[in-house]
């Protein structure tokens, strides 16, 4: 019996990692693939390769890593598709509303400079997150996009106290000073 609770406990953890795959937090970019409305993103193995700069097609959602990060999504191709972003299954928002007449097609740099993309930014806090992105408008029915973290630093708690203490004392010291004018007046 024990040896089957065993082998259970490793075949579900195997399983769970099997399709899920720890995003990188060092701005490199990921590249996806989805089908028509309301699909979920895909590994993007098989898709035409980004460029400016090459995107990674072989790392799997739901995306996984932890601590503090922005995340970006872009598309890319024709500009036609809008994502909603899920971090933990709870909706992060959606990128932008992309407007036809991009003309980028597999360069990523071009696409962020060009307002025609569909594009977000996210910040996810500490912990530990599962990202996985669901098209909500595909005017091709079909195709690929980008997502990168850039990883972000957390303060320490003794140097938000620190921050709240010298505020308050030179809040206490204006309010002093505003004092004793009022009173000589």
């Amino acid at each position: 019996m024990k040896r089957f609770a065993l082998a259970a406990m490793l075949l579900s953890l195997s399983a769970s990692c099997m399709f899920a795959d720890a995003l990188p937090t060092n701005s490199s970019w990921v590249e996806f693939l989805f089908g028509g409305v309301n699909s979920f993103a895909t590994v993007g193995t098989g898709a035409i390769a980004t460029t400016n700069p090459v995107a990674n097609q072989n790392i799997a959602p739901p995306w996984t890593f932890s601590g503090p990060a922005v995340v970006k999504v872009l598309d890319l191709f024709e500009s036609v598709d809008r994502f909603a972003v899920f971090d933990n299954n709870v909706l992060l928002g959606n990128t932008s509303a992309p407007t036809r007449g991009g003309v980028c097609d597999t360069s990523i740099a071009c696409a962020l400079a060009d307002s025609h993309y569909s594009f977000g930014s996210f910040n996810v806090g500490a912990g530990s997150h599962s990202l996985t992105i669901q098209a909500i408008v595909s005017g091709a029915g079909a195709g690929a996009a980008v997502l990168n973290a850039t990883a972000t630093a957390v303060p320490e708690p003794g140097s938000v106290v620190m921050l709240f203490t010298m505020v308050g004392i030179l809040g206490y010291g204006a309010g002093k000073k505003r004092f004793r004018k009022s009173s000589l007046v």
